[in-house]
């Protein structure tokens, strides 16, 4: 059975050159995958060690984009949810979806112009 998109904005795929950082609790997360992103959020890979940390709600601050065309603005984002993390002893890296946070302006616009450049036809 499939379900219904329940995203709000369309989301773009990315290389293993997209990375993000942040802070989450006092612990510090340096260059973790990031598999896709929209101008609301993005999908984060996660150690799954640490996957417990990753609860709906929690706040991952100084969120850093990593990647020379995205903008680096000092973010902040809520985890929305865990993908696999029931079953992290069995997994290296799980999947957190992040909602940004009172993104800047000048950020929200290139990260919407970002998206929007993938999806523009030839």
């Amino acid at each position: 059975m499939t379900h219904p998109e329940r995203r709000d904005q369309r989301r773009v795929p990315l290389d293993q050159g997209h990375t993000v950082s942040f802070i989450l609790e006092g612990l510090a997360f340096r260059d973790l995958p990031t598999p896709n992103l929209s101008g609301g959020g993005l999908c984060v890979m996660v150690p799954a060690d640490q996957a417990r940390l990753f609860q709906r709600g929690a706040l991952l601050e100084d969120l850093v984009l990593g990647h020379p065309g995205l903008p680096k603005d000092l973010l902040r984002g809520e985890v929305r949810y865990t993908l696999g993390g029931g079953h992290a002893e069995f997994l290296r890296f799980v999947g957190v979806g992040v909602q940004f946070l009172e993104i800047p302006a000048p950020a929200l616009q290139s990260l919407n112009e970002f998206v929007a450049g993938h999806f523009q036809e030839a």
